[in-house]
């Protein structure tokens, strides 16, 4: 479950658009939705990332079909797989305010939940910026070679690593990391950019998931 994102620049200023997921279009009522119910977020690839509000009962926060978690800010959180079988993979990419600037260095940071239904949790969570918004018809992991027939800037990619695994399931924990901007950043997208093979995973408890959802 997941997240507040931020990108600050040296003023702190946050350039994420619509960070804490508070603004919506509808009000969801059903998992996988997020492009029709979101504002300035959507999947780039055809994994269902789970838009979750309190104002839904179907939907909602604190409770949900993966556990039951508080949002961190306001009532609203997103939800998606980093790991799951056959290299099904789900992400989530936002706009940013305004294109970064070249060579200047920015913070992105958010926070994730482990949910408790999950039996896996991942080591690090990859982050890539594009200058173009992206749009690849795969349920699998979006790879280098997807990418790679994207119009426009893919080149700044990375990776938040943590020295343990992210298995926390109560408490909210923050993610972040320092970068330096190549200039062409106006999308970020959030997932897990590896196939099942090269993901350094945990296996937490013995579910029927098989999967690791934040």
């Amino acid at each position: 479950m997941l997240f507040t994102v931020c990108i600050h620049n040296a003023d702190s200023q946050n350039l994420v658009k619509n960070p804490s997921f508070e603004h919506f279009v509808n009000c969801p009522q059903k998992l996988g939705n997020l492009d029709n119910d979101m504002v300035d977020w959507v999947t780039p690839t055809k994994g269902s990332t789970d838009y979750f509000n309190g104002c839904s009962q179907a939907m909602g926060t604190p409770k949900n079909f993966n556990g039951e978690q508080p949002a961190n800010f306001g009532v609203g959180y997103v939800g998606f797989y980093f790991y799951a079988p056959e290299d099904y993979r789900e992400y989530l990419e936002g706009v940013l305010n305004q294109k970064l600037i070249k060579d200047e260095t920015y913070t992105v940071s958010f926070y994730v939940s482990l949910a408790e239904r999950s039996d896996f949790a991942i080591k690090e969570f990859g982050i890539q910026f594009t200058e173009k918004p992206v749009k690849v018809d795969t349920r699998n992991t979006l790879s280098r070679r997807h990418l790679s027939k994207i119009s426009g800037d893919v080149s700044n990619y990375f990776e938040i690593k943590y020295s343990d695994f992210y298995t926390d399931k109560k408490e909210w924990v923050k993610v972040k990391k320092e970068f330096v901007a190549k200039g062409t950043e106006n999308y970020i997208i959030i997932g897990n950019f590896k196939n099942n093979a090269r993901t350094q995973k945990f296996r937490t408890k013995r579910n029927v998931t098989k999967g690791s959802y934040y």
